[in-house]
């Protein structure tokens, strides 16, 4: 293939016998899904079989870079990483903000690796220079143990590893990436690399993007780079990270969920321990960036006072670190906060999923429902030095750890005892977005071919109350033709006015992970589909129309939704778990109803509408070969 843009490699590896191939990259999978998340969806329906075990040698780990990374466009890091969740045995891909450049250099858009290793192992790329390599001196090691250790040798690599939890087959356990970014919300990334053996992946490379059209493109990209540099909250995110959104998404989009799903955290005490002014004072914080990024806006960490004073951590979220462990786990300050977030970034453990399985299993034992008996020993409780020994268990499969290792859609099934009705998942992924407020992040948890993951879902609606002239402006930004504008708008009040805009929504978030762009609010708003068709044309010399470069990203998403249809996923799968439609919530600004039955089905079925699917979610117009 000689597009520019693409390194126009596949590199192909496979753990049992061995072998290392490397194939040009089809010019049929660019021009049918273009790149990163997209062509790493068409892979995985291609190569991995029906009914396969997500721990088993037939799985395939899938890691793809976009055609805009590696190149002087802003914040273009985001790098794909696609396989059989083990959490929700469905299709799952998630992306972080590092490692793309460094594969992309070394002369590859794509690496698929499959089989399982006969003992410990850890992938070397160096340009062509590719070795499976023992890795016995760093099983068993942590994540940042690993990192380091991975990073002595001569020339600098960009590294992603497993730590204990994903050694020791925890289903939520994650891939760290630079001990900082992550592979994770999508169902076990780091066990699937756990079951083949894979410790870690270190690649450099000294290659170069070649771009088609350079003044073009440079012109295009300067542009985008302006529009952030220009943004009214730059100021504020470069001082406080996705903490500026405190009382905007965080407070009023009701995110500090507590007590099982059952109710926020308390405002005020929210604000004394976790908000913007506790976040500067005690633990010292500042910004970073990703590769390439204009901006910086994830934290880094310096604990300044009380036991843990000088510890230091980055984090691509701090106020994921705050509603893991601050307001779901109590665990009683922000120091305390930042001290779980280093131990599960160590163990390579996804804290979101963490926090929600330790709140469920209180909430039951509360209930009486379970005893300490069949925690194994284990006093099911909130608190610091809970969380510290509930991952500990968690990681080291002992007790009730061993269970909840599994996740919480397993958990239900090992305890029994009629648990579900406690249990807020969707597809097995625990929900981060309160289904009762309404917003494309929340509706996007149903229609996830991940679960309760809103990753692909994240829209101007993430800050309640955007009036209909704002929503209609994003939409057109985002490249809603005027042709669906009138049928996507025709409902404005509440869940209803989500169900249509949620795919062109689902589209665009999948169109900037098949290019490599990050997603984050305050760098989408430095990018238009117009001016991403530009810049992709000008990379790549493949003119594509902003149209046709979202039907690139909507057969995606089709080929993720038939990925999971054959795997016995319906339409019941994407009904909300029974709380959100049977309790209200009490919100900081009031109750607020439950999201009904009712409500979902006439969401879905607006959904579906708007996709061209039939009633059942399933894509009208696929081929025998993928259902």
């Amino acid at each position: 293939m000689r597009y520019c843009g693409y390194a126009g490699c596949i590199l192909y590896v496979d753990l049992t016998t061995g072998k290392i191939t490397k194939e040009p990259l089809a010019a049929e999978l660019v021009e049918k899904f273009i790149g990163g998340e997209g062509i790493n969806t068409s892979l995985a329906c291609d190569l991995i079989p029906k009914g396969t075990d997500p721990l088993s040698p037939s799985n395939c780990v899938i890691i793809g870079t976009g055609a805009l990374i590696g190149t002087s466009a802003p914040s273009c890091a985001k790098t794909a990483a696609t396989t059989k969740s083990p959490l929700t045995d469905g299709f799952s891909s998630s992306a972080g903000g590092h490692f793309g450049p460094a594969l992309k250099f070394a002369g590859y858009d794509h690496l698929v690796i499959t089989g399982r290793a006969e003992k410990p192992v850890y992938l070397s790329i160096f340009d062509d220079e590719v070795a499976i390599c023992d890795a016995g001196h760093l099983w068993g090691r942590d994540v940042f143990a690993t990192t380091d250790k991975l990073k002595e040798g001569p020339g600098k690599c960009w590294v992603a590893c497993i730590g204990p939890a994903g050694e020791n087959l925890v289903k939520f356990a994650n891939v760290m990436l630079e001990k900082q970014a992550t592979w994770s919300r999508a169902g076990g990334m780091g066990a699937v690399w756990g079951s083949k053996n894979l410790k870690a992946i270190a690649v450099r490379g000294t290659k170069r993007t070649s771009i088609a059209r350079p003044e073009r493109f440079e012109a295009a990209a300067e542009s985008c780079r302006q529009m952030i540099l220009s943004n009214p909250h730059r100021e504020g995110w470069q001082r406080l990270a996705s903490m500026v959104a405190w009382p905007t998404t965080v407070i009023k989009g009701g995110k500090l969920l507590s007590y099982n799903y059952g109710g926020l955290f308390p405002k005020e005490e929210a604000d004394r321990l976790y908000g913007p002014e506790p976040y500067l004072r005690e633990m010292g914080a500042t910004t970073y960036a990703c590769p390439s990024c204009t901006l910086g806006c994830k934290s880094r960490f310096k604990i300044t006072a009380g036991e843990y004073a000088g510890l230091s951590i980055q984090s691509s979220n701090a106020v994921g670190v705050i509603e893991s462990f601050g307001t779901r786990c109590f665990v009683g300050g922000f120091d305390k906060a930042v001290k779980c977030l280093e131990v599960a970034n160590r163990y390579g453990l996804e804290m979101i999923t963490f926090s929600a399985v330790m709140e469920y299993l209180v909430d039951i034992y509360e209930r009486n429902i379970i005893t300490r008996e069949d925690c194994g020993g284990f006093t099911p409780r909130l608190g610091f030095e809970a969380s510290i020994e509930l991952m500990d268990r968690i990681v080291r499969r002992e007790g009730i750890g061993s269970i909840l290792a599994d996740g919480l859609k397993k958990t239900v099934e090992t305890l029994g005892k009629g648990l579900g009705e406690h249990a807020c998942q969707i597809k097995g992924i625990e929900v981060a977005y309160d289904l009762r407020i309404p917003g494309t992040e929340s509706a996007g948890q149903l229609t996830s071919p991940m679960g309760g993951h809103a990753m692909r879902a994240y829209s101007a609606t993430m800050v309640p109350g955007r009036s209909l002239d704002s929503l209609k402006r994003y939409a057109e930004r985002i490249g809603v033709p005027a042709t669906a504008m009138a049928r996507v708008f025709s409902v404005i009040e509440g869940y209803n006015k989500t169900g249509r805009l949620l795919k062109w929504v689902e589209d665009y978030n999948t169109l900037l992970m098949c290019l490599g762009i990050c997603n984050r609010d305050h760098i989408q708003r430095g990018y238009d589909i117009k001016t991403i068709a530009e810049l992709y044309a000008a990379a790549t010399g493949i003119e594509l129309t902003p149209g046709q470069l979202l039907e690139g990203a909507a057969r995606a998403w089709d080929r993720q939704r038939l990925f999971n249809l054959r795997e016995g996923f319906t339409r019941q799968d994407d009904m909300p778990p029974k709380k959100f439609t049977t309790e209200l919530l009490k919100h900081y600004d009031g109750e607020l109803p439950p999201f009904t039955e009712a409500m979902a089905n006439e969401l879905l079925d607006m959904y579906y509408e708007e996709r061209g699917w039939d009633r059942e979610g399933r894509p009208r117009e696929a081929s025998p070969e993928s259902r």
